[in-house]
């Protein structure tokens, strides 16, 4: 079981990366969608819909990034209370 201490996160950092996961998702989701909306006040203007397309995407994109990195940490979650460390 060396190699898959290696792979998954330990004890403590699959919780606190489950967590920064749930506070990203929820953040960039929130910000994406206030920006596609052209509310006024989230402190961003743009010149034209290209730049505001391109920064909602990249908020997007992002998202989907952490809900991989909630996926992995979940699965670190269960392995380190397969192996009794949690």
């Amino acid at each position: 079981m060396g190699f898959f201490d290696k792979i998954f996160f330990g004890p403590f950092c699959s919780l606190f990366c489950t967590g920064m996961s749930i506070f990203g998702i929820i953040t960039l989701i929130t910000l994406g969608s206030l920006i596609k909306s052209e509310y006024a006040y989230t402190g961003v203007y743009f010149e034209d819909a290209e730049a505001r397309s391109a920064t909602v995407s990249g908020c997007f994109t992002a998202a989907v990034v952490y809900v991989a990195f909630l996926g992995w940490s979940g699965i670190s979650i269960l392995y380190n209370k397969r192996r009794r460390k949690l």
